[in-house]
């Protein structure tokens, strides 16, 4: 998320990133155990027979299987950075909104100033008389040339 300084710029507040390091890790060596105990298993259970095509495809679809469970981690993985980034985003676009409420309203002031101004120019230059409050209440005109 962001936060704003006295100089009215943004600088940008990070979340700790965490690493699914040990989550990969941790699947690709269960899947590897498995693999391991299939073959084991297939070796036991058919100790006569050829198990090279049988293993082959353990071996295949343990695999296919590794690459489809890192494929969900790294799919998690981006969803979450797509909706920080989302929060981030909102969070911008909320603090433009309120900067621009901001300005709006102090270009308003500028505006009726300005506007003030203008007037008081205008009944200047038209020589109309002034009232001034004083102690007295007199009416002062201003100087004609």
């Amino acid at each position: 998320m962001t936060q704003a300084s006295s100089d009215h710029t943004f600088q940008m507040i990070r979340p700790v990133q965490h690493s699914n390091f040990g989550i990969i890790v941790g699947s690709v060596s269960a899947m590897t155990i498995v693999g391991v105990i299939a073959v084991v298993a297939i070796t036991l259970v058919r100790p006569k027979e050829d198990n090279a095509a049988l293993i082959a495809t353990v071996l295949g679809f343990l695999g296919t299987a590794t690459t489809a469970v890192l494929a969900l981690i790294k799919t998690v993985q981006t969803g979450n950075e797509v909706q920080e980034l989302r929060l981030d985003v909102n969070s911008r676009l909320s603090q433009l909104l309120q900067q621009t409420a901001k300005a709006a309203k102090a270009e308003g002031r500028d505006d009726a100033l300005a506007a003030t101004a203008a007037v008081a120019a205008a009944a200047t230059a038209a020589a109309l008389p002034l009232v001034v409050p004083t102690p007295s209440s007199q009416e002062v005109s201003p100087k004609q040339e």
